[in-house]
């Protein structure tokens, strides 16, 4: 009898030991570790639409740079770096995946230069999505604004770095979409 407790105990083991590994697996699963960063960029338009880019990354760095100058009145051009919390990232991950962004219509377009323009680069292992798109009231639209307004939760510092952004919508769109092919 004394020998049947230590057999029973390992075939218990040899059961719960991959079964714990599997639902481990499981809850990982849906975390999207193939994301390492996004780009957003918002472009100037015939009303006052201030020309923004927000860049934010798996390491938590937010970056936003805002262009005032096309306000009447104003000149300034600023940039500003702060840190997201985990679940602003979570989120976007969330949202990304929601809207399939791997499958996502890519092809370039020609917009007007009188809407604003929006634009977002997903840096995906060792991928690029670019979307461009105006701006709209879809899912992938919502999706858009959403990420526009992540810089209200954030804490943001005014900064002199000058920001490197793979995005160029925050710049003056005729310069993009009337150059010769």
């Amino acid at each position: 009898m004394k020998h049947r407790a230590p057999i029973f105990i390992l075939k218990v083991q040899l059961l719960v030991v991959p079964l714990a590994m599997c639902l481990l697996y499981a809850c990982s699963k849906h975390e999207n570790k193939e994301i390492t960063k996004i780009e957003f960029a918002k472009s100037p338009c015939f009303l006052p639409c201030v020309p923004t880019a927000i860049s934010m990354d798996s390491a938590l760095n937010y970056q936003c740079y805002v262009d005032s100058s096309y306000v009447k009145g104003v000149t300034a051009k600023r940039s500003y770096s702060g840190r997201i919390n985990r679940s602003v990232w979570n989120e976007l991950l969330i949202k990304l995946e929601e809207i399939d962004y791997k499958h996502l219509d890519t092809a370039a377009k020609q917009f007007p230069s009188d809407v604003q323009h929006v634009e977002l680069i997903i840096y995906s292992g060792t991928h690029r999505i670019r979307l461009e798109t105006e701006s709209s009231d879809s899912k992938v639209g919502k999706v858009l604004k959403w990420i526009n307004s992540t810089y209200k939760k954030v804490q943001l510092k005014s900064t002199t770095n000058l920001l490197h952004l793979g995005t160029t919508l925050q710049l003056d769109p005729r310069l993009i979409y009337r150059l010769p092919k």
